[in-house]
């Protein structure tokens, strides 16, 4: 029993040991099977492999893209081919895939990432591997390599193709479309320089007729039309079209494609489309037009893709309602609808999905929805410029604890709730332009992974918390626009990762504050800085920009260590007191700047050669400065980046630099109010071709001679100012081909001829003070956009103001003051919806009534109709233009009464008015003089004038007794002059309420009665002319308040008694009180108690009485021949004035003794 024990023990053995042996030998054999590579195909892949480079990957080496999804997905370089050994069985190389059918096929080639670096020639062994169905060589570098034929002629198999990310070049060949297996396709990403043709793009979507994945975002398609896309394979899942050039109109009829997951056209800006209202694919889960010119609304019929996850339609033309399915979609992940015209309301989310919110630059209105603070995994949500209003709860809002970045800004009726919220993950945080934000959020105190920080434009006050510097990690900080005040500390410089920071448009004081050294973007312009700037500012030798303009910093100079930041590009110190000479050793060799801006300092001395190392430099800008020099230095034609130049309000002299010419990107020139002389230098003519030049500025020079023809075609010229120099002759008619010219200034110079008919493109026309002649050409009113037309003080004679003027509905000033236009002022000169500010027609011969059509002209400001034959009734009618403030009708015929039939809302903005000379009589109305601009004491600015840059109102008054023109119209110079008409009765008591007055003249008049005590109060007043009137009675003494006054005539009336003294008073001669025969007192003879005082000189004439009666004859006789020739002469002065106006010789000769007389009084005067 035993023995047959032990037997079936062996036998039991022998069994175990057979199978065992039969499954080793099966699987070393299915081993063998599988691993023998093809001898030929381990060849060719060894000769591949030593056809290139591979450099030894560093720490910082990757390889990295953008999902569709936008997840950035990075991986490491692989040194595979390093370990391929020709000895071992290439099946088991690293990235080598062999068949499973045991021939030893190489069918997959995974290299993607392998650092490979080198030429892929089309004789390359790659090409023999015919079994290949996958070839993945992306993220390689085949340095400019075009794709070869021999893809689509030799690998016929692949299934899989794999080219992005790799350097490949050219047109991609026809014979890709041979790969008719491909379910795979990506040549994205070699950098625009991979381009298809029309053709192939047909070719390939005809072929492919397997194709699920194409992918060709970053290729040139822009010779390809988007219907070749139109029979792609309906097994399509996923299109990247991305960035690829591709414009027209995009079919809709991909967007119904069965299997489509993901189409991304992203950044085709010329490519338009509208979605579809039907037929939508309920595959899609992610759709990118982003960038796109796509427009319309969102239809309803998208909500059919339920598995929606990504919608990104910004920065397109979308319009309309945001529809509600979007807030219904169960999965979504990503919303970006910014930069769009969406208007509404936001509505409230179904799911908490929500990673991706993007709402910005759009129309949306009302409160933040509650179902936002529910998505607890958001991490962007950025709802900028839109009219969101109510209260964002950061309390709640910052518990999502996924949030990273935050952006509400310019949403002007948003405020923010918070209490104590604790630390967040937050790293940007943009709340620029919200609803009263006040003071810094304390909030911000416990964001210490804060990286980003725009607060700008909150209105903010007060000073910088000094908790604010311990936000270490913050790398960019906006505080402009604000009115923050204070010194900023010294542990500013503790901010060791901030990189740009900008304090723009504040108030802040004290010594510029030093950045930290790690600082690239500085930018503190517009406070109250004072001192120097501080040497160790020079630290930041990363600094690229530098902005210190418009602050109070004087008395240094440039620092000349700012040479030490290489990498400096702007340098803005414009509008501060920096003296001395520009640095030489500022601009050394390999100087990056871009942009040097020192306008509006007090720098001098001659521009350094140093300047020209700087062959970046596009903005040079050094107007306002006292830089000297014989010539503009001819090397600044080298400097060939020149975008803008700006040599302006120097003392720079000599000739026009003929190396000008050279700066073929030059788009502005200003070398206006220097000392140049000499003519344009026709070397310039090599501005004509370049076809840069937008705006040129030539004016306040010494430049003469005629305009040269070339002159002309500077075709994209858009400014234009050559005034103020003595320029001559005629100007030709092809200035009309000047088409884009939009501002033409010829003012002061000496051009003659006709008026030169600018281009119909024409905004700002000023041709004033020449010698041009004849009529305005009807063909100007053909420039529909002009608003300043001013053609004054030229020789335009007989004719009148064109009607045709009316056709130009954008005009606001029309200026033809000093010509001889005759007739009557057109009344269609003045359609409904006239849009003139400014109307000065002084100085013609202009008849007839004024037309009330200059009622529909309701932001009238400026109305000069002074020195013409305009007759009729005072214009009570003008009360009704709200906007008036200056009213000119001095030497004109107007007369009659002026009614009181004023309220307190007429005129109520006038704030000079000039009425002298006419025949307007009766007594002044009382209620004429309720000027509220003039009764209100403003804080104007003193240099805050009537008109703008272009275009300053001028007018001519009586100022203190003188005819002064007044170049510029001061909006705080406020006059009233009433003088040389019939006006009667007593001065109106309520002048006095017109506080802010600076002038009055009511002189030659026939007004009576006493001077009124109320003029007292009028304490802004600089001159007072009562003369030749008939008032009596006492000087007020309340007149001695008026500190100010500076001229005073109150001579040929009737007043008596006193002189008051003290203040001003003690400063008058006896010119202000000639011609009263009651006064006394310094500066006349002191009162004497013995003469009643209205007989103060009868004295003097019974002296003359008492003389011998021989020598009263003969004074007697005399004074008769007197009498004799001045009727005789007086007569024919008489004629003269009544038939041909003033003789200006007369005029000129008695007014200018009179002139003279009263300026010998006024300096004699001064102290």
């Amino acid at each position: 029993m035993a023995v047959v024990m032990m037997c079936c023990y062996f036998f039991l053995l022998f069994l175990f040991l057979s199978n065992i042996s039969l499954i080793v030998n099966s699987q070393l054999h299915h081993h063998h099977h599988h691993h023998v590579c093809d001898p030929k195909q381990s060849l060719a892949l060894h000769q591949f492999k030593n056809a290139f480079f591979q450099p030894t990957p560093t720490s910082s080496s990757s390889c990295g893209q953008y999902l569709h999804d936008s997840t950035f997905y990075e991986s490491t370089p692989h040194y595979r081919l390093s370990k391929w050994n020709e000895n071992t069985d290439c099946c088991l190389w690293d990235g080598v895939e062999c068949d499973d059918k045991g021939q030893g096929h190489v069918v997959g080639l995974h290299l993607g990432c392998s650092l490979l670096q080198g030429i892929l020639h089309p004789n390359s062994t790659l090409f023999t591997l015919s079994h290949l169905k996958t070839l993945n060589l992306s993220f390689n570098d085949f340095s400019g390599s075009p794709i070869s034929p021999q893809f689509g002629i030799m690998l016929t198999n692949l299934r899989v193709l794999d080219l992005s990310y790799s350097f490949f070049q050219g047109q991609v060949p026809m014979q890709m479309s041979y790969l008719s297996n491909l379910v795979s396709l990506n040549l994205s990403h070699n950098y625009d320089d991979l381009s298809f043709s029309n053709v192939v793009i047909n070719r390939l979507v005809h072929n492919l007729t397997n194709l699920k994945d194409f992918k060709l975002a970053s290729t040139d398609l822009s010779h390809v039309t988007p219907t070749s896309f139109i029979n792609l394979s309906l097994s399509l899942r996923s299109l990247d079209l991305s960035y690829s050039s591709l414009s027209g109109n995009f079919p809709n009829h991909i967007f119904s494609l069965p299997n489509l997951n993901v189409l991304n056209l992203y950044s085709n800006l010329e490519l338009d489309g509208h979605l579809p209202m039907s037929n939508w694919s309920k595959s899609v889960q992610i759709l990118d037009l982003s960038f796109t010119n796509f427009s319309g609304g969102i239809p309803n019929s998208i909500s059919e893709a339920k598995v929606l996850s990504y919608l990104n339609l910004g920065f397109c033309n979308f319009n309309g309602i945001i529809p509600s399915w979007i807030y219904l979609l169960p999965n979504l992940k990503r919303l970006d609808l910014s930069d769009n015209d969406f208007s509404g309301f936001l509505g409230d989310f179904k799911s908490n999905s929500l990673e991706y919110l993007v709402l910005s630059n759009n129309n949306l209105q009302g409160e933040i929805s509650k179902s936002i603070y529910r998505q607890l995994n958001l991490i962007y949500l950025v709802l900028n410029s839109n009219n969101i209003s109510g209260v964002l709860n950061l309390d709640m809002l910052l518990r999502i604890p996924s949030l990273r970045n935050l952006q509400i800004s310019n949403n002007s009726q948003l405020s923010i709730f918070s209490t104590n919220v604790s630390s967040s993950n937050l790293t940007t945080i943009d709340m620029a332009s919200l609803n009263n934000l006040g003071k810094i959020p304390y909030f911000l105190r416990n964001q210490k992974n804060l990286g980003r920080l725009d607060l700008s434009n909150n209105q903010i006050e007060g000073k910088i918390p000094e908790w604010f510097f311990e936000l270490g990690d913050l790398m960019f900080l906006d505080l402009s626009h604000n009115s923050l005040s204070g010194e900023l500390p010294s542990c500013l410089s503790n901010m060791t990762e901030l990189h740009t920071l900008i304090l723009k448009s504040n108030n802040f004081s004290g010594v510029i504050p030093i950045p930290p050294p790690s600082i690239v973007i500085y930018i503190a312009s517009e406070n109250q800085f004072v001192g120097k700037i501080p040497h160790s500012i020079c630290l930041a030798l990363d600094l690229q920009i530098l902005s210190l303009s418009n602050n109070r910093m004087s008395g240094g100079t440039i620092p000349s260590c700012l040479t030490n930041i290489t990498f400096l590009s702007v340098l803005d110190l414009k509008g501060n007191n920096f003296i001395g000479t520009i640095p030489t050793t500022l601009f050394p060799s390999g100087c990056q700047l871009q942009c040097l801006d020192l306008n509006g300092n007090r720098i001098e001395g001659e521009l350094p050669q140093s300047l020209l190392n700087c062959k970046y430099l596009q903005v040079l800008d050094l107007g306002n400065n006292n830089i000297t020099g014989n010539y503009i230095p001819k090397e600044i034609g080298t400097l060939r980046s020149l975008v803008g130049l700006n040599l302006s309000h120097n003392k720079l002299r000599g000739g026009i630099p003929t190396s000008l010419g050279n700066l073929s990107n030059l788009e502005w020139l200003d070398l206006s109010s220097n000392e140049l002389f000499g003519s344009i230098p026709p070397q310039l003519v090599s501005l004509t071709n370049q076809k840069n030049l937008l705006r040129l500025d030539l004016s306040n020079n010494q430049i003469e001679g005629k305009i040269p023809e070339w002159f002309f075609e500077l075709g994209n010229l858009m400014f234009l100012d050559l005034s103020h120099n003595s320029l001559s002759g005629e100007l030709p008619s092809c200035l009309s081909n000047m088409t884009k010219l939009r501002t033409l200034i010829l003012k002061s110079n000496n051009f003659s001829g006709v008026i030169p008919i600018p281009p119909p493109s024409i905004v700002i026309y000023i041709a004033s003070e020449n010698q041009f002649v004849g009529k305005i050409p009807h063909s100007i009113c053909l420039a529909l956009d002009l608003q300043i037309l001013s053609l004054s003080n030229n020789r335009i004679s007989g004719g009148t103001i064109p009607s045709c003027l009316t056709n130009i509905t954008s005009l606001s000033v029309l200026d033809l003051k000093g010509n001889n236009f005759i007739g009557t002022i057109p009344t269609t000169l003045f359609p409904s919806g006239c849009q003139l500010r400014s109307l000065d027609l002084n100085d013609n011969q202009i008849e007839g009534e004024l037309p009330q059509s200059l009622l529909n002209c309701k932001h009238l400001q400026v109305l000069d109709l002074g020195n013409n034959n305009i007759t009729g009734y005072f214009p009570y009618w003008l009360k009704t233009v709200l906007d008036l403030q200056v009213l000119i009708l001095r030497s004109n015929r107007f007369y009659g009464h002026i009614n009181n039939s004023f309220t307190k809302d007429s005129f109520s903005n006038l704030r000079i008015i000039d009425l002298s000379r006419n025949y307007f009589s009766g007594p002044l109305p009382s209620k004429f003089f309720n000027m509220r601009a003039i009764q209100k004491v403003e804080n104007q600015k003193s240099n805050s004038f009537f008109g703008d840059d272009y275009y300053r109102d001028s007018i001519v008054i009586s100022l203190k007794g003188l005819e002064q023109k007044l170049e510029r119209i001061l909006l705080i110079f406020k006059t009233i002059d009433l003088s040389s008409n019939g006006f009667s009765g007593e001065i109106p008591k309520e002048i006095g309420k017109l506080r802010s007055l600076v002038g009055l003249n009511l002189s030659n008049n026939k007004l009576t009665g006493e001077i009124p005590t109320s003029l007292g109060n009028l304490n802004n007043l600089e001159w007072l002319d009562l003369s030749s009137n008939e008032l009596c009675g006492n000087i007020p003494p309340q007149l001695v308040g008026l500190t100010f006054l500076s001229h005073l005539n109150l001579s040929s009336n009737h007043l008596s008694g006193p002189i008051p003294q003290g203040n001003q008073f003690d400063t008058f001669e006896s010119f202000s009180y000639f011609g009263n025969l009651g006064l006394c007192g310094k500066p006349l003879p002191n009162c004497d108690a013995g003469y009643p005082k209205d007989h103060k000189y009868q004295p003097l004439y019974e002296e003359e009485e008492e003389g011998d009666g021989f020598e009263k004859g003969i004074w007697v006789k005399a004074v008769f021949m007197g009498y004799g020739c001045g009727i005789v002469f007086g007569t024919f002065i008489g004629y003269l004035v009544f038939h041909h106006r003033k003789p200006m010789w007369i005029v000129a000769r008695v007014e200018g003794k009179r002139a003279r007389k009263i300026q010998t009084s006024m300096r004699s005067r001064r102290p």
